[in-house]
């Protein structure tokens, strides 16, 4: 998951659901702490941590174990996200990159950048994407990453592409800002 916030550098609450006993976090490979679930202590059952994010990709990591010796089962959980601090500007620009991939589709994600290159989390700009090559778009399926013409979420919009063994060129465009290309092969 690829999830992108922004705000000051302040703590802030990592919180988790599990039905084990004991569990611990993991942010970016340091250990935030060990908590034991408590059903009364909401939110989460007391399983949550305040810890300081860096700026950049954060990576966090729940590991419960249920049992003891030889009998303990361990399940581990995790999530990474993009942390963003500071303010960002007007949109000036957008940029496209593939997201995932696969020998026979492709994700297509565009962003809202402002003059200094940050996310524009609270963009509520229209995109319309496009393609002209080999592939086709996924479009016309009435969801938020399957329409060719879509409202910006946190700055960002995405669309899926089927490859059809070819070339293809893929578009992003909105209003009062340069369109953006991206070949697809």
């Amino acid at each position: 998951m690829y999830v992108c916030r922004s705000s000051d550098f302040i703590k802030m609450p990592v919180q988790d659901i599990c039905t084990c006993r004991e569990e611990f976090a993991l942010l970016s490979l340091q250990k935030a702490g060990d908590k034991s679930r408590h059903p009364q202590d909401f939110p989460a059952a007391g399983l949550r941590w305040e810890t300081l994010l860096k700026e950049g990709k954060n990576t966090v990591t729940a590991v419960a174990v249920k049992g003891k010796g030889k009998n303990a089962v361990q399940v581990e959980d995790e999530i990474s996200f993009d942390y963003q601090a500071g303010t960002f500007g007007k949109e000036t620009g957008i940029t496209l990159k593939i997201t995932d991939a696969d020998s026979d589709y492709v994700w297509v994600e565009a962003a809202l950048k402002d003059e200094n290159g940050l996310l524009c989390l609270t963009s509520r700009k229209y995109i319309r994407f496009d393609s002209t090559g080999d592939g086709e778009l996924l479009v016309n399926r009435g969801t938020s990453a399957g329409s060719k013409y879509v409202q910006a979420y946190n700055g960002r919009a995405k669309v899926k592409l089927k490859k059809n063994s070819g070339k293809t060129v893929v578009s992003a465009k909105v209003n009062e800002l340069k369109t953006a290309f991206i070949n697809i092969e």
